[in-house]
């Protein structure tokens, strides 16, 4: 069964005018910037896990895993979870692994980083090193080519028409979970960022199964 992602971009108002206000106040205004993101990044599963531990077959340490439904947010946000509530369906399938990210966080990110475990799935690439997909299982591979592959080994066989297939389990960067839709998602909160500051930037998201 797939994954979706849920959520929005949200921003706090009120942190352009944060030198209007005395030590130890926090104004809080969340509104909401950028509606529907699932609609800008669609399902990007090596994305999910690396920020949100969400399909994280990647094996990353996630920046922001289930932290829960903030607790001040904007209108669209009680909005969007409100047919949830209604139905109760909070935590279920449909609406899960609740968590938000600010863009201070994304901005830290060390996008270099490589996980310490080899991906789970297992990497298809052509005789030109070209990254063709990646599977969890596959009837190609016997059990025992399998098992070499899960020992650190790369499997070269033929398949139709003499063209050559390796396998091979691998490591894998931060950046190279980035999808190019995330990216120009990031790059719009940014613009924000330079508005109302990174810390007033933020995304809340949830999942459905």
């Amino acid at each position: 069964m797939g994954c979706d992602i849920h959520g929005l971009v949200e921003v706090n108002w009120y942190g352009e005018y944060e030198d209007n206000y005395e030590d130890g106040e926090e104004p809080v205004d969340w509104r909401c910037a950028i509606d529907n993101i699932g609609f800008w990044v669609g399902r990007s599963y090596d994305t999910f896990g690396m920020l949100f531990g969400v399909r994280n077959y990647a094996n990353f340490e996630p920046v922001a895993p289930q932290r829960g439904i903030p607790e001040e947010g904007s209108e669209r946000l009680d909005d969007r979870l409100g047919y949830y509530r209604e139905k109760d369906l909070i935590g279920a399938v449909d609406c899960h692994s609740h968590t938000y990210l600010t863009l201070k966080e994304l901005n830290e990110i060390d996008w270099e980083e490589t996980t310490e475990k080899e991906d789970c799935r297992i990497r298809v690439y052509n005789e030109d090193n070209e990254l063709l997909k990646k599977f969890l299982s596959s009837t190609i591979l016997s059990d025992e080519e399998v098992q070499r592959i899960e020992d650190g080994e790369e499997v070269v066989k033929e398949v139709g028409d003499g063209e050559v297939r390796k396998y091979r389990r691998e490591k894998m960067k931060r950046t190279e979970a980035l999808s190019g839709a995330w990216e120009k998602l990031i790059e719009q909160m940014e613009m924000f960022g330079e508005t109302y500051g990174e810390e007033n930037v933020r995304l809340v998201v949830w999942f459905d199964n």
